[in-house]
């Protein structure tokens, strides 16, 4: 193709090289999320009322007002 002055055709055999080589499909990526989400938990779960405050940005927080509402109630 390229001797024949061909652009065209060149591409379409590099299209192909490149299925054949594979670099055409899709990355794939695997992702272990229960092991994450129990190496989180634990660190959660070491970690003081400060740093959670700060992990979760409130840590500026001055004061909060906090209502128990219970499962039965009819508020």
């Amino acid at each position: 193709a390229k001797i024949l002055n061909e652009p065209a055709v060149e591409i379409m055999g590099w299209k192909e090289i490149a299925k054949i080589l594979g670099y055409d499909a899709p990355t794939k990526i695997d992702i272990n999320i229960s092991a994450s989400i129990d190496v989180m938990q634990t660190q959660v779960r070491g970690m003081d009322d400060a740093a959670l405050a700060k992990l979760i940005g409130a840590d500026n927080v001055i004061d909060a007002d906090f209502y128990d509402l219970g499962r039965n109630s009819t508020n």
